[in-house]
């Protein structure tokens, strides 16, 4: 008995049709379909190996498939030629590609004599290949089932735009998900009445923004962000309960203080009769900010009997700041907000004495200077 190649219904009862070494068409019916499936146990795929030290003449091969799989293709030294069906069909190099398709009940082999062994998988499964499709799958009401042991399925996308809208509504969701990819735009829409743990675990050379948005009436949310700086903007309360001894909050004058990024800048300057100078000039290096929180200034006349009256100007790219004062030994300003200067950018301090005398001044700002 030959295998069978068909199976229909007839009358209300499921029949097969065998094809007979004769050529003829034969029905049979299911119980002998069934007991041939079980002793004979059919494969859709074969498994062929072809020594290329032996040399093939259009040598025949009587095999039935759709689609041949080479799974060695560069091992051989010669190349290896198929033909499909017939002897004068057009020949295919198989030692330069890695599948075939095409339906055939026989094929013929041609190669010289090389070195290697070219394995060889003859599939009788349709094999679907796709190009410039649009395939849409319209579920409803179903129940699929999906049962794989031993086996790995692998599903490659690949394209210059992939978009992937993904929606999933259940009572119950467990789904693993490891992405990796040179750039990435993930949008992510949670709704759920409760979730036990969400972990994301992110590895990125650079992450442009990542906006978290929570509304839950309980949560533990914990963070762990190495090498970088955050934003957090809180509408509302934000209360923070910490109870480590080795944990503490600083603000960020404070931090800067103690990761040791204090600025302190001063000059000075001969100067005549009621005249001033630019005492301190500093530009902001490459890579950082400068916060300015306070300046001032310092006279020393030339007769110490002589009175003097001055005033101290802050110049800065994000404001203009006069402080008037007065008396022998001249006065500071603190900033009720810190100055902001980014790189490139200069931060002066100007000082004008007003006296009948000669004399020397000087001036200096406070701060602190961070990474940009």
């Amino acid at each position: 008995m030959a295998e069978p190649f068909a199976v229909g219904l007839l009358a209300g009862a499921v029949v097969g049709w065998v094809l007979k070494p004769n050529g003829q068409v034969q029905a049979v019916t299911q119980p002998t379909i069934t007991d041939y499936l079980k002793t004979e146990t059919p494969s859709l795929i074969e498994a062929l190996s072809l020594d290329t030290t032996q040399v093939r003449n259009t040598e025949e091969y009587d095999l039935v498939g759709s689609c041949i799989f080479i799974e060695n293709p560069t091992d051989c030294s010669q190349p290896v030629y198929i033909r499909l069906n017939e002897k004068d069909a057009p020949q295919m190099e198989l030692t330069s590609k890695k599948k075939i398709t095409g339906q055939f009940y026989r094929f013929f082999i041609d190669n010289v004599a090389g070195t290697g062994t070219l394995n060889l998988k003859i599939s009788r499964a349709e094999i679907f290949d796709f190009q410039d499709a649009k395939v849409q799958v319209n579920i409803t009401n179903s129940n699929i089932s999906v049962n794989i042991t031993n086996s790995s399925i692998n599903m490659k996308l690949t394209g210059s735009d992939i978009m992937m809208p993904i929606d999933i509504q259940s009572s119950y969701i467990m789904m693993p998900v490891d992405i990796q990819a040179q750039y990435m735009n993930l949008a992510i829409d949670i709704k759920a009445q409760t979730i036990g743990n969400l972990t994301i675990d992110i590895a990125a050379q650079s992450i442009g923004q990542l906006n978290v948005n929570i509304k839950a009436s309980d949560i533990t949310l914990n963070v762990t962000v190495a090498n970088a700086s955050i934003n957090v903007a809180v509408t509302g309360t934000a209360n923070i309960s910490i109870t480590a001894q080795s944990i503490g909050i600083l603000l960020q004058p404070e931090y800067a203080s103690h990761q040791g990024t204090d600025k302190n800048v001063s000059g000075y300057a001969s100067i005549g009769l009621n005249t001033g100078a630019y005492v301190v000039t500093y530009t902001v290096p490459t890579g950082k900010i400068c916060y300015v929180t306070q300046f001032g200034a310092v006279w020393y006349l030339s007769s110490p009997t002589a009175s003097i009256g001055g005033r101290a100007l802050l110049e800065c790219p994000g404001a203009t700041v006069v402080a008037m004062v007065g008396g022998e030994n001249g006065a500071s300003f603190v900033l009720s907000k810190p100055v902001k200067a980014t790189a490139g950018q200069t931060i002066r301090v100007y000082v004008l004495g007003h006296s009948a005398t000669s004399g020397i001044l000087y001036g200096v700002f406070n701060g602190y200077e961070v990474l940009a």
